[in-house]
C-alpha cells in the first residue's frame, strides 16, 4: 500500500510541475495560415518573432482568444507586437487573426495581411 501511494503522490508532483499548454493555444500554434499551409504558425511564430510568448484568455466580451507576443522589427526599429487569434471552439473550428497591435497601437486588416505574407515568406 506504501508503493502505491509513494507512486501516486510522485505522479501528481511531476504533472504538477510539468509545464501545461492551453489546449487552445496548442490548436493555434499547431494550424497554418492559407497562404502558407505548409508551416505551422508555431513554426512561424518561432521563426518571426523574438521571444515568442503564448496566452489564452477569456476576454470581458465573454470571448476566449489566443495571444502571441513578441519582438519584431517595422520601418527599421524594433518593436512589441501582439496578435490576437479568435480561440476555436472545437478541434476543427476555423479561427482567424482578431487584432494586431504594434507597440499597443491597433493595425488594420492591410497591416494585418502584410503581417502574414511576411511570416510566411520568411518562414520558406
Amino acid at each position: 500500500m506504501k508503493k502505491l501511494s509513494f507512486t501516486l503522490i510522485a505522479i501528481f508532483i511531476l504533472q504538477s510541475c510539468s509545464p501545461f499548454e492551453d489546449v487552445t493555444i496548442t490548436r493555434i500554434k499547431e494550424g497554418s495560415f492559407n497562404a502558407c499551409n505548409e508551416a505551422t504558425i508555431g513554426e512561424l511564430a518561432n521563426n518571426f518573432f523574438s521571444n515568442p510568448k503564448w496566452e489564452a484568455i477569456v476576454a470581458t466580451d465573454g470571448l476566449s482568444y489566443v495571444n502571441l507576443t513578441g519582438g519584431m522589427t517595422f520601418d527599421n526599429a524594433p518593436v512589441d507586437a501582439l496578435v490576437q487569434f479568435t480561440a476555436p471552439i472545437q478541434d476543427y473550428a476555423d479561427f482567424e487573426i482578431n487584432a494586431f497591435e504594434l507597440n499597443e497601437i491597433p493595425q488594420n486588416a492591410f497591416m494585418i495581411t502584410g503581417l502574414v505574407n511576411v511570416m510566411c515568406e520568411e518562414g520558406q
